[in-house]
């Protein structure tokens, strides 16, 4: 169902731009011989084609029900169809839109509301930014997710089955280039996440905490406030850190951490990762704090 439905979006996103700008170029072409008549008329039957497509699939995309959280089947059911719909058109065309249209502020700012974003004006997102299901993402005022950061609010853990859930940046936070965010995640305000730095499935980062650079969290870890993770960690899964905890370069922590002090551990490991069904291999070297 969701590829009929796909289907037929594309075909008439396709028939809306043909028809309004290749069409009238040539009957123009066809109609007069005056140069100039050509020159300014075929540039602006193709910003109206272009105005109109969009048009469609913003109005296209709001019909749409947003996925609520949960885990879902991809194929055979309703929001498995959604899903489907969003990720094979709607995610395209705003790639295609923001390699050449994220540079200036207000029309990143009127693409990204358009297709229901929850962002601020002042929210920034990169040319370069990857981003899945833009209606289940959320940006504070000021927060910028930097170069070839993924936003993921939705991912298959295995064959047939598909988890979503909100992604939520707050207000003065940074999301460091390469860094991947899973879906569920909450990232306070006044945070910063260095590059490459890959935060798992239902984290929670509280404000004012900063993650390392190469630092891996593991599924449902609660950062405490103002807390200091260093670069190249890895925080295993469940584990708490505390308010104003500090972990040092290259730590391993597999239990809760409460009290305010400073943790250290120097590690050797491999670690893999997924999300979205694509596999990374990070090589930690031995670190010595």
């Amino acid at each position: 169902m969701g590829a009929i439905i796909l289907s037929i979006a594309w075909v008439l996103s396709v028939g809306i731009f043909i028809s309004l700008t290749i069409a009238p170029s040539f009957l123009l072409i066809n109609s007069t011989k005056n140069i100039w008549v050509l020159i300014f008329s075929i540039p602006f039957t193709l910003f109206l084609g272009v105005s109109l497509v969009f048009m469609f699939l913003s109005v296209f995309f709001r019909l749409l029900p947003k996925i609520p959280k949960g885990k879902y089947k991809t194929n055979g059911t309703f929001y498995g169809t959604i899903w489907s719909i969003e990720n094979g058109l709607i995610t395209p065309i705003l790639s295609l839109l923001q390699n050449k249209l994220f540079i200036e502020q207000n029309i990143r700012y009127l693409i990204l509301k358009a297709f229901n974003m929850d962002l601020c004006h002042n929210s920034w997102l990169t040319t370069k930014t990857y981003f899945g299901n833009p209606r289940n993402i959320h940006l504070g005022a000021n927060s910028l997710v930097g170069e070839f950061a993924h936003l993921a609010p939705s991912y298959q853990p295995k064959l047939n089955v598909l988890v979503v859930d909100d992604i939520y940046v707050g207000d003065d936070s940074i999301v460091g280039g390469h860094s991947i965010v899973a879906a569920g995640t909450h990232i306070g305000k006044k945070c910063v996440v260095q590059a490459d730095v890959f935060i798992s499935a239902k984290c929670k980062i509280g404000d004012g905490s900063r993650i390392g650079a190469r630092s891996v969290l593991e599924e449902q870890v609660v950062i405490g406030p103002k807390a200091r993770i260093g670069k190249d960690c890895i925080i295993k899964s469940g584990v708490m850190i505390g308010p104003g905890v500090k972990i040092k370069n290259g730590s391993i922590i597999d239990q809760d951490v409460l009290q305010s002090s400073t943790i250290s551990q120097s590690c050797s490991t491999e670690l893999k990762r997924e999300v979205n069904g694509a596999q990374f291999i990070l090589n930690r070297p031995s670190l010595n704090p």
